[in-house]
Formats: structure tokens, C-alpha cells, sequence
């Protein structure tokens, strides 16, 4: 493969830990990339690391090079951060892609919304005079997700001879949903899209397609588009297992079931991962199936996310009101029907999923969903994967899962049921055939070539 002068740009980066190596975090986008980058020699820019509840502005990393990469970070204040990040990205982008509008409530587009769109133009403006800036002739640029989408508009304007591509690691609505978004809105992010020349990339053909649909919809000459969705790293996850805390987990868990089968689930707390649905999904399980009461254990694991916005604490409420309200219907004294752990621990995570009878993933819309994935590979007891076909992993999985309709609770009851019920034959066949196929494509396969589609050297 041809050594390129690579550059990443995400609205996150790699941090640096007290010793000065990268930090990749346990979730989200750079630690699903960490894999793929790790070895290389590259430039990663990204947006400054603010905290949540601090205007306090971070020291640039300003060709920081750790572990072969390079560091950059995009020069902004804190106002135009937030109203990018939180207001637009968070607050619209991400229900946008992910279908979560609600009608009767939300979105609303006034002054202060149209007010926050102009730092959103800011904050890509911004990312493109930095990717301008550092770049040379030779550079390859991968644009990484929706934070970024009129960067490939600005700086094609700016340094039109760069090789651009643009991945989305969310889904993409389809023009009906688009068209909640005032028109001029629309088209200037679909339009900010397709000026990546070299490529417009998604995890899977759905979303793919979406996005033409959405081109041709608001008149915009369609670009290269492409699926090519994100590997794992069963080296990592096969090291997982040797971690000191691995089998303390792992043994928690085994006190916790004793000899009940057990359905677990690991996600952000995010309201398109549909953890309330599956929650009701489960309770109708119990009520419909009296034989399994005390026979069978939910064990969720969930990390919290974007805690700043009042609708994620509200869901996180919610939660919890739903969980205590199942465990005090069904629940005895010898058994917890759900187990809740809210926090964030990836060995704690990956040792539940070793002994899941069952991995159960809901999601209304997902890019990817890497615990689809990682899940069948750590997974020691045959686990079954339900997995919803609104997961662009499902694409992959279809055949090797027990599909599941996000919205449809009692067909998600139905599906628990028929995974936990499962002969084992099947079960054997399913685990086997799912972690065949998330094993056999990496993290790293996935960057070597969007590399190449980017230098156009390879097309999908």
C-alpha cells in the first residue's frame, strides 16, 4: 500500500494521558478508530476539548506527535462550539439522521435556532482553514461524520485540489425527514455533503441510497458514494480477556444469574438506542411467558452520555423509573429481573458480554453498532445475537440474528423469546456464523481502504 500523507478530521481526537500517550477513550468514534489508526503516521484535527460546564478554553495540541500521530486542534471559542456542537449537531443533526423528530414538539426553527446554524458554519469554517492550513499537495483527507458535513464545500473552495472524502458513521434520513428542515438548510448540508470529490461514504447500502435519494430530491448533482462498513479489532477484544478485572467481572456476573439465562446489552444512553422499548419489550416477555420468571436475568449496562441536554437526562430518568417499576412487578427476594449499572467501563462491558445468552441490540436507527459486532466475537456461551434491522450492522447479520422491528415491542418480546428459546444446534450456528463474519473484516481493513477510495485507487 502506498504511504500517503494522511489527515483525519472528527469533532474529537485522541487526548493525551499523564505519560503523554494517546487516550482513546472507552466509546464513540475514536475509540472505534483507535484500532485502525494506531501504528500509523498521520494528523488527526480536531475541535477543542472543552467540559461541559467550563468556558474554559483548552491549550492547542499544535503538532503534537504521540505514538507516530500528529495532533492538531481547530482555534475556536467556546460560544461557537457549543451552539456547533450542542445546538445543531446534538440537538438537530443527530434526531435528523436518526429519525427521532417529534412532531408535535420539536424541531423548531426561530431566531435563536437560525443564530446557532451560523456558528455550525463558523465551526466548519473553521475545521477547513486548520485541514487548508496543514495539508500539503499530496494530503488525503478523510472527513469524519455529520459534525463535519459543509467542510467539503468550504474547502474545496479553499484548496481545490485536494483529494476529500466524507464519512458518515450515523445513519441518513430519507428526503421525507430531511424535509422538517427549512429547504435552504437541507440543500446546503446535502449540498456541503457531495462536495467531497473523492467519495461519500456510509456503513451500509441503506444509508448510501438515502443520501442520493436526498441529493436528487433538493437538485444537486450526485457524487461517488459508497458502503463500507467499519471492522472490529478481535485482537483487542481477544486481549480483553487476559485484563485483571476481566474474570472479577465476569465472576459478578456468574453470582449474579447463578443458573438463569441471561439477556444483556451494553449502549450509550441515548435515546435512538431504544433502551425503554426494550425494557417494555422485556416486561411483556415476563408477563406473557410466566415460566420464565426467575429463570432469566437483563442485564444493562449503559453509558451516560451528553448529560449537558435536559432531553438525556430526562431519558436517563425514565429509565430508571421504567427498571424499578419491572423489578418491583415481577421481582422476589432471590431475584432482580433487570440489573441496571449506569457508568462507564469497557472491560466491565465486554465480560457481560462473554456470557450473554442472548446479545440484545434495538436500536431505532444506528450507522453501524459496534456492540453488534464485538459482541458475538468476546461472547464464550453461544450467545444468540437480536438485533434490530434498523442497525446498519444488520446489512452484515441479517442471516446470523434473530432480527428485531425497533418500534414493534411485542414482536421485540416475540424475538427475545425465540432467542432464549433457541435449540442448540441453532444457537450454535448462529453464534458461530455471526462471529465468523465480524472477525473476518478489521478496523484497520476498513482504513486501508477508505485510504484508498480517497486517493482513487479503489471504488465500492
Amino acid at each position: 500500500m502506498v504511504n500517503y500523507h494522511v489527515i483525519v478530521a472528527a469533532n474529537r481526537g485522541p487526548a493525551l494521558d499523564t505519560k503523554g500517550d494517546l487516550s482513546f477513550g472507552s466509546g464513540g468514534l475514536v475509540s472505534a478508530l483507535m484500532p485502525a489508526i494506531q501504528g500509523r503516521k498521520l494528523t488527526w484535527i480536531s475541535a477543542p476539548s472543552f467540559s461541559a460546564d467550563s468556558n474554559f478554553v483548552p491549550k492547542d495540541f499544535d503538532n503534537k506527535v504521540a505514538d507516530g500521530i500528529t495532533l492538531e486542534t481547530v482555534p475556536m471559542d467556546f460560544e461557537t462550539y457549543i451552539g456547533a456542537y450542542d445546538r445543531i449537531s446534538n440537538e438537530t443533526l443527530w434526531f435528523l439522521h436518526h429519525n427521532l423528530f417529534d412532531a408535535t414538539y420539536r424541531p423548531t426553527f426561530d431566531h435563536t435556532w437560525y443564530e446557532n446554524f451560523e456558528t455550525y458554519r463558523i465551526y466548519n469554517q473553521k475545521f477547513s482553514e486548520k485541514i487548508a492550513e496543514t495539508a500539503s499537495e499530496e494530503s488525503l483527507v478523510l472527513i469524519q461524520d455529520y459534525h463535519l458535513s459543509l467542510v467539503p464545500h468550504y474547502l474545496n473552495k479553499l484548496r481545490p485540489e485536494l483529494k476529500v472524502s466524507h464519512f458518515s458513521h450515523t445513519p441518513i434520513s430519507e428526503p421525507g425527514i430531511w424535509s422538517m428542515l427549512p429547504d435552504e438548510i437541507a440543500r446546503e448540508i446535502i449540498l456541503g455533503i457531495s462536495k467531497a470529490k473523492m467519495g461519500v461514504g456510509f456503513h451500509t447500502t441503506k444509508w448510501r441510497d438515502n443520501f442520493l435519494y436526498c441529493t436528487k430530491a433538493y437538485g444537486i448533482d450526485s457524487p461517488y458514494a459508497f458502503s463500507l462498513p467499519l471492522g472490529t479489532n478481535p485482537e483487542e477484544l481477544y486481549e480483553t480477556r487476559t485484563h485483571k478485572d476481566f474474570k472479577v467481572f465476569q465472576d459478578q456476573f456468574r453470582g449474579l444469574c447463578e443458573d438463569r439465562q441471561l439477556i444483556v446489552r451494553v449502549d450509550r444512553l441515548e435515546p435512538s438506542k431504544n433502551i425503554l422499548r426494550g425494557f417494555h419489550a422485556y416486561d411483556e416477555l415476563l408477563s406473557s411467558n410466566q415460566e420464565l420468571k426467575e429463570k432469566v436475568v437483563f442485564l444493562a449496562l449503559i453509558n451516560p452520555s451528553r448529560s449537558s441536554l435536559d432531553i438525556y437526562r430526562q431519558y436517563r430518568e425514565n429509565i430508571e423509573a421504567l427498571v424499578s417499576s419491572i423489578n418491583e412487578k415481577y421481582g422476589t427476594p432471590a431475584w432482580n429481573p433487570i440489573e441496571l449499572r449506569i457508568g462507564d467501563n469497557r472491560i466491565q462491558s465486554m465480560a457481560a458480554l462473554s456470557l450473554a445468552d442472548v446479545i440484545f441490540v434495538n436500536p431505532v436507527r444506528d450507522g453501524l453498532n459496534l456492540v453488534a459486532k464485538e459482541g458475538p466475537i468476546i461472547n464464550q456461551r453461544d450467545g444468540v445475537l437480536a438485533l434490530s434491522r434498523e442497525a446498519g450492522a444488520f446489512a452484515e447479520l441479517r442471516d446470523s440474528s434473530i432480527e428485531v422491528h425497533p418500534m414493534d415491542v411485542s414482536q421485540s418480546a416475540g424475538a427475545l423469546y425465540q432467542a432464549l428459546s433457541l435449540d442448540k444446534d441453532e444457537r450454535v450456528r448462529l453464534s458461530q456464523s455471526a462471529k465468523a463474519i465480524c472477525s473476518s473484516y478489521t478496523a484497520r481493513n476498513w482504513l486501508d481502504d477508505l485510504i484508498e477510495i480517497t486517493a482513487g485507487r479503489q471504488s465500492y
